[in-house]
């Protein structure tokens, strides 16, 4: 008869459980014990063999999904460019010839006034006026962590955060 087909988190709670059962016996490896511990191993290390595999298989397809996605983002801002670069012939040449429109049976092309002018600052960043000013504050982890590996003590409010990953080879 087939054994029950387990969780990866049951099969976990199961090695638990006979590691909690082993410390009550008083550290006595019971032959029952061995059997379950045993199987359980197995299974686990086949679920385990599963998931990273699926795991391995996700991230190539997600590789290839992002690589598909640079082609075509590289793909639309190339066309999106000539597609302005033609706009920008267009507006040229109908101000060389001094013309304001231009139609014809399948389009309409015609010049006409920014409805908002733009603003541009022509002197030294340095002499804007605080009141036309954007700051912005951002905390710089990099110089934080500089500054432990030289003093070998973080700043006043930082704190460290080690986590942990799998990897999968």
């Amino acid at each position: 008869m087939a054994e029950p087909a387990f969780k990866l988190y049951e099969i976990s709670d199961a090695l638990q459980a006979i590691g909690e059962e082993l410390l009550l016996n008083g550290g006595v490896l019971t032959e029952e014990l061995e059997a379950d511990l045993n199987g359980l191993e197995d299974a686990f290390d086949k679920k385990m063999e599963r998931v990273a595999l699926y795991y391995q298989q996700l991230s190539r397809q997600a590789e290839g999904a992002k690589a598909e996605s640079k082609r075509l983002y590289e793909l639309g801002q190339a066309r999106g460019n000539a597609a302005d670069r033609l706009k920008e012939y267009m507006l040229r040449c109908l101000q060389i010839a001094n013309i304001k429109k231009v139609e014809t049976d399948l389009v309409r092309v015609s010049r006409q006034k920014n409805g908002r002018p733009s603003i541009h600052w022509t002197r030294d960043i340095e002499a804007v006026p605080a009141e036309f000013l954007r700051i912005v504050k951002e905390v710089d982890g990099q110089k934080a962590y500089l500054a432990l590996k030289a003093r070998g003590e973080l700043p006043v409010g930082f704190e460290v955060v080690t986590g942990e990953h799998v990897r999968v080879k």
